[in-house]
């Protein structure tokens, strides 16, 4: 029990994560059974803790059930690491036959096995970059812009609606999580006559 959770407690990439700590689970259920027997074995001692264990049980379930149905939507979007990335690849089958180029933020997280397991998408236009904010990037790297390549940027990337040249960086579409929050943003690039 305290040596389980010490990976998830010296590991800082991708926090919060849950599954960390699921190494500890196995030990729990073992003390919990060990008390649970004990307590069974004095019932007819003392029947009053049978009344406050089932009370406490009931209690407890009645708390959970509120907080994962209730609660759970609305909690913090941390805890949707990859939250939006289904409709993310929903996004991009409907609008990504438009573009020559689709070039796609890896943060937090890869995108690759989103389209792989959603779609089985063939990766012919898609660029996953490393950048946070790829069109930024990609517009203070390149000379001259195209008009018909799709970026995605993290949610860091604040709206944009700058110009490059004769092209403007346009906000196309945003894409939510459970919780309303933003995780990407769908840009391109527009000529301005």
């Amino acid at each position: 029990i305290i040596v389980s959770p010490l990976s998830a407690a010296y590991t800082i990439e991708d926090t919060p994560n849950m599954q960390r700590a699921l190494m500890v689970l196995p030990f729990l259920v073992v003390v919990s059974a060990y008390g649970y027997n004990e307590l069974y074995n004095l019932r007819k001692q003392w029947k009053w803790l049978i009344i406050l264990t089932v009370f406490a049980y009931g209690a407890n379930f009645m708390y959970f059930w509120h907080m994962y149905m209730v609660h759970q939507k609305m909690s913090i979007a941390a805890y949707y690491r990859d939250g939006g990335a289904v409709e993310l690849v929903k996004k991009i089958d409907e609008v990504g036959n438009n573009y020559q180029k689709i070039i796609l933020t890896n943060s937090p997280d890869s995108l690759k096995p989103w389209f792989i397991f959603l779609r089985k998408y063939d990766f012919g236009n898609l660029i996953f970059s490393a950048d946070k904010c790829p069109s930024i990037e990609y517009m203070k790297a390149n000379k001259m812009p195209q008009s018909d390549i799709l970026f995605v940027d993290n949610e860091a990337c604040l709206p944009q609606n700058r110009l490059y040249g004769n092209y403007q960086l346009v906000d196309l579409a945003l894409i939510n999580r459970p919780d309303g929050s933003v995780p990407f943003w769908l840009r391109t690039m527009r000529l301005v006559r």
